[in-house]
């Protein structure tokens, strides 16, 4: 068993040198010298071929004498499998303090057994004091490696794994862009339990989320992903308000001013959903089982520039730039309903004001420091987009109070997708689902009237289309 270190202490003694524990290298003061190896002197504690000495001081006691006696050859200091085994004898009419020392990690300490009267003392007590040995016996210190659980008959090794493939490169991104984990499970729609991770064990790529003591049996999972370190942009009910799969709302915070009973101006962490609805485990414990749930990405990022055709400067304030929609509440089934949701106004969480007269210019003006320019631009985070939803972004001069554009997001996106896209993803929803990035060139123009909207771009695609005005 290589080095079993185990320390086993028997004290009894009224002096403080008599209380005292040495190791085998270190001596009592001249006038207590160490007693020599043998009865009232060492005790062999260790049941394995290399051999710890412990020197205990030993109490006569009343009336008579006590030794402990030298059990190293005894047949009863034995080292198995199951556990080891480490024996003292106790001569009469001494007061002993047992105290046995788990020193290997491997083996912990079970119970001390009173070998002479076949006897357990407290079980799990490793140190008993105060025992008097009214004749010679023996105990025993017993030492076990902890027993595995048995497997529950009705319990499996069952998994879950994430992919989020749900993007235009159309590859799993799940273990580089997905930071934590909320996974809620239902039985025929009732809570049942919920899982969670975050951190570093989300980058392994081959991550699976382990549900224990999760029976047998067939599951609806519903995953969160982004709670945990999101700012507060986003919250679920805490369990104790869940009961039913419907209860698993997720709701975006948004604020209000005299502006707009309810807006947005964060740039938004990150948010993922995941549904399976037929996920099933069986009895088993011999394989594992494991049920993947594909997450969908639920924050978008909108980004929008602003230049004149003929690179005319101006103010940084002189527009103002938001988006509305309905989709604060996303539920279960990762639907938005406008009944549920209020009209939210998405403000830029980034502005900044530029020049396109250098490289060296750009870059020092693009922080927002400067407040002229010939270019605006604004970065707008916000909630999923859908089909069913009229998102519609809207620029107007503050100088004239005209809206320069008035943009229907979504209709524009989805119709100037390239025919290539459209023939990877051929239905619009799943387009929104996985394009979580637009960006909108607005270009200006000038006339006796003052400043009007003259071409849109989006995601590097010119808008045309005479049945809708561009302002």
């Amino acid at each position: 068993m290589g080095h079993l270190l185990m320390g086993l202490t028997l004290i009894a003694g009224m002096s403080a040198c008599d209380n005292a524990i040495y190791d085998y290298d270190e001596e009592c003061p001249p006038e207590e010298e160490e007693p020599a190896p043998g009865p009232g002197g060492t005790v062999i504690v260790t049941p394995d071929e290399d051999v710890i000495r412990i020197s205990v001081r030993v109490n006569p006691g009343s009336g008579g004498t006590s030794a402990v006696a030298d059990d190293a050859d005894a047949a009863n200091s034995v080292s198995t499998t199951e556990g080891a085994y480490v024996s003292v004898i106790m001569e009469e009419n001494g007061t002993y303090t047992l105290t046995a020392t788990e020193t290997n990690p491997e083996y912990k300490f079970v119970k001390w057994h009173d070998d002479t009267n076949d006897g357990d003392l407290t079980e799990g007590q490793m140190v008993v004091s105060g025992l008097v040995a009214v004749e010679s016996v023996k105990y025993t210190a017993i030492f076990a490696k902890p027993d595995e659980p048995e497997p529950d008959p009705e319990l499996g090794q069952y998994y879950v794994k994430f992919v989020f493939d749900m993007n235009m490169q159309f590859t799993d991104g799940f273990s580089q862009r997905v930071k934590s984990v909320d996974l809620y499970v239902f039985n025929n729609g009732n809570f049942v339990t919920k899982y969670h991770e975050d951190g570093l064990p989300l980058t392994d790529p081959d991550y699976l989320m382990e549900l224990k003591d999760l029976p047998a049996g067939d599951y609806e999972f519903i995953a969160w992903c982004g709670l945990t370190n999101n700012a507060g942009h986003f919250t679920v009910p805490a369990d104790a308000q869940i009961s039913r799969n419907t209860h698993v709302v997720c709701t975006m915070d948004t604020k209000s001013d005299a502006v707009h009973s309810a807006y947005q101006n964060a740039n938004l962490s990150p948010l993922f959903h995941g549904r399976k609805t037929d996920a099933k485990y069986v009895a088993k414990t011999t394989e594992k089982q494991i049920q993947t749930v594909y997450l969908t990405k639920n924050t978008n990022n909108v980004n929008i520039t602003l230049q004149h055709r003929d690179g005319l400067e101006f103010d940084k304030s002189r527009f103002t730039v938001t988006m509305h929609d309905q989709n604060d509440v996303m539920h279960h089934d990762n639907a938005v309903r406008t009944s549920t949701s209020q009209t939210v106004q998405y403000r830029p969480y980034r502005t900044a004001i530029g020049t396109t007269t250098s490289k060296a210019t750009s870059r020092s003006r693009a922080d927002g420091s400067s407040t002229t320019g010939n270019f605006l631009q604004v970065e707008i985070a916000t909630a999923r987009l859908l089909t069913s939803n009229n998102p519609v972004i809207t620029v107007v001069d503050n100088e004239t109070g005209k809206t320069i554009f008035s943009i229907p997001l979504v209709k524009w996106a989805t119709q100037l997708r390239s025919a290539n896209t459209k023939t990877q993803v051929p239905d619009d929803q799943e387009y929104l689902d996985r394009e979580d990035n637009y960006n909108l060139m607005l270009w200006m123009d000038t006339n006796e009237d003052g400043w009007f909207g003259a071409q849109i771009n989006i995601n590097d695609w010119h808008v045309v289309d005479d049945s809708m005005s561009i302002k």
